[in-house]
């Protein structure tokens, strides 16, 4: 700064710019060449001729980590560990056995045969009034088929997803966070995994809503034959992304029916119109 307000002090003085020429450094930008640009990596793939050697050496240490496990039990023990997910595994909490059931429950024929037993850890949640908690429980049924339609009958008493691996708390839980909270199926795996000590994955988590789909078929049906027998229709349409295509959905809904009671009966999505 005071060299600036010298100089300017000097031209403003009147100096002759002969006399001062060699006293003052001062320097022409608009005669200044341009400096050439400087690349990081030129086509050697280093900016100094020095990196070349470094460069060159860095497969060396690519390969460093393999020649460790290799030399090294106690290393090649550690680095296993690191690769393999370890699942922790929850206690069975319940042990629960059926009765052999009298009569099919589809065409009610008493004529039936066993065939096996099956024996599956149902993976579920329970609600506390502290929080929520993991809970296994074994299921142990024998397999019982009508002579008559061939189809599996079920003991009377037995609940929805009882003989699958994630029990119905599980998956209302996760189908509430995909749907309602607007999470992705991944992240709500992670989470179960992380909270539960599950081993789920975002697909079986798009299957969870799949089911309830199947599940609530017949009650979406009633709501539509309900809907349409009032007298007053309310009608409205939604954004919606189907399989990575933007369009809309069709919201219908009574003036006797709630806010919640609302329902969605399209099943296509039409493309956006621009």
């Amino acid at each position: 700064m005071e060299i600036l307000t010298g100089f300017l002090h000097r031209l403003c003085q009147g100096e002759p710019s002969g006399a001062s020429q060699s006293a003052i450094d001062v320097i022409h930008v608009d005669r200044m060449k341009p400096l050439p640009p400087f690349i990081l990596i030129n086509k050697d793939g280093a900016a100094l001729p020095e990196f070349k050697a470094i460069n060159r050496a860095a497969y060396w240490d690519y390969q460093r980590q393999r020649i460790y496990v290799r030399s090294s039990k106690v290393i090649k023990k550690a680095c296993q560990k690191t690769l393999t997910r370890k699942v922790k595994r929850l206690p069975v909490k319940q042990t629960l056995g059926y009765s052999a059931p009298v009569s099919c429950t589809y065409c009610g024929s008493a004529s039936l045969f066993k065939c096996g037993t099956t024996d599956i850890f149902v993976h579920d949640i329970r609600f506390t009034q502290s929080g929520v908690k993991g809970w296994v429980t074994r299921h142990i049924c024998e397999n019982w088929y009508c002579l008559k339609c061939q189809r599996l009958v079920r003991p009377p008493g037995t609940t929805k997803f009882a003989f699958r691996k994630y029990g119905l708390h599980l998956r209302a839980f996760a189908t509430y966070q995909l749907i309602h909270l607007r999470i992705s199926g991944i992240t709500v795996a992670k989470s179960l995994n992380q909270l539960f000590h599950f081993d789920v994955t975002g697909s079986i988590i798009s299957t969870f809503k799949s089911d309830f789909a199947t599940l609530y078929t017949k009650t979406v049906a009633e709501l539509i034959e309900r809907i349409a027998r009032g007298s007053l229709v309310h009608a409205d349409e939604t954004k919606a992304r189907m399989i990575g295509k933007s369009g809309f959905v069709w919201v219908l809904a009574s003036w006797r029916m709630s806010s919640s009671s609302t329902v969605i009966p399209a099943r296509e999505i039409w493309s956006m119109r621009c």
